[in-house]
């Protein structure tokens, strides 16, 4: 689906938002920069996108991010036969840093939203490409990240 609807809690209503770009399913959903993003997913010929694009509010438009998030490695089994993957394992810290957590390397890194690009943080203490994402909290609080298996 390419739509999306916005809650209004002192009215208790919801609004439809304009059309998303990118029509997708199994995405990814956040909150950076007092705007709402949408990322990852599958597209209608079932390809793992790479774009995100946000909602402009004072435009009442979406904005298309071209590879927001880009090649996720396959984890394999010993068998060497691919592992399902979990869906992309994103925080954002502070309200303006998206950070995200690539279990099959146990790689952290930042968004930089000015070079619209990833840089590499290093790795987490955790084990967290065991399997393939499954079974990992990785939230924030404040200005803090927690990774638990």
């Amino acid at each position: 689906m390419n739509s999306a609807e916005q809650y209004d809690p002192e009215t208790r209503t919801w609004r439809p938002l304009p059309p998303m770009h990118i029509k997708r399913t199994h995405c990814l959903g956040f909150f950076m920069n007092s705007k709402f993003y949408v990322v990852r997913g599958e597209g209608v010929n079932r390809d793992d996108l790479k774009c995100g694009e946000f909602y402009d509010p004072e435009m009442n438009e979406w904005v298309l991010v071209e590879g927001m998030l880009g090649d996720r490695p396959i984890p394999t089994g010993s068998d060497g036969r691919p592992l399902p993957r979990s869906q992309p394992l994103v925080v954002v810290v502070n309200r303006c840093e998206l950070y995200e957590l690539e279990p099959c390397m146990n790689a952290l890194k930042v968004y930089e939203e000015e070079e619209k690009r990833w840089r590499a943080v290093g790795f987490v203490p955790v084990r967290a490409d065991q399997n393939g994402g499954w079974g990992v909290a990785f939230k924030s609080l404040g200005d803090r990240l927690s990774v638990l298996l």
